[in-house]
């Protein structure tokens, strides 16, 4: 903390501008949890600010506080940075966007709205459009498609995930979770599981081979897996 107002000290005597230095000053009254002093400067940047990339990161920060204040600010951020894309160009609004799609998803839990877990889809497709096919977009786009409950959507897209990134198991791990989501769709005497296991037994493959990769998710797809080995399904 000492650190960071020695910076600004600094960065008023060699004349730094207004904005660069309202935006330490914001950062200094986040680390001390001066929420009150940190909204009001980061406000101001965003307000008055030409440089778009210091916006973007005020805006950011603002809703880094908002989440940390707890759930009832999840509008509050929401509000704030759905304005303050209008009028962006889409491919210049990755951090933002995906930020928004964040607050959709945790609105959507905190909240049983249905609606949210469809607006984040629309940014994260709207990204994926907009040329950003990274793994974490793709992967998000997969995921909620699953939540939805439309899991041909999501296979198209772990299938595009696999396309795109044939070293990274996370492909592989959306289609193990979609295949267990259609066994347990069929009465017992129908399931089969060989698809499962084979999807699996592909992710675990390169996830091991992921320098320090740490998935919960995986885990769980270890456990299940090895329950349905004991249980003599494959």
């Amino acid at each position: 903390m000492k650190e960071a107002e020695g910076v600004l000290k600094e960065a008023a005597a060699a004349a730094l501008d207004q904005d660069s230095m309202g935006f330490a000053q914001g950062e200094i009254s986040f680390a001390k949890q001066d929420y009150f002093t940190a909204q009001s400067t980061l406000q101001d940047v965003i307000r008055n600010t030409g440089d778009i990339r210091l916006k973007e990161r005020a805006l950011l920060l603002l809703n880094r506080m908002y989440l940390k204040c707890g759930p009832e600010y999840l509008d509050t951020a929401i509000t704030m940075l759905e304005q303050e894309k209008e009028g962006w160009n889409p491919a210049a609004l990755l951090n933002l966007s995906e930020a928004l799609a964040k607050d959709y998803l945790l609105r959507a839990r905190e909240k049983a709205d249905p609606g949210d877990t469809l607006r984040a889809l629309n940014e994260y497709i709207e990204l994926y459009n907009s040329g950003h096919k990274t793994m974490r977009i793709m992967e998000n786009i997969g995921i909620i498609y699953r939540e939805l409950g439309k899991g041909e959507q999501a296979e198209q897209m772990a299938q595009q995930m696999l396309a795109q990134y044939p070293g990274d198991y996370r492909g592989h791990k959306l289609l193990a979770f979609l295949e267990l989501d259609r066994q347990q769709t069929l009465p017992n005497e129908r399931r089969n599981y060989q698809n499962f296991q084979i999807c699996y037994q592909n992710a675990d493959k390169l996830y091991q081979k992921a320098e320090g990769a740490s998935d919960p998710e995986m885990e769980l797809l270890g456990q299940m897996y090895e329950d349905l080995r004991s249980g003599g399904w494959y």
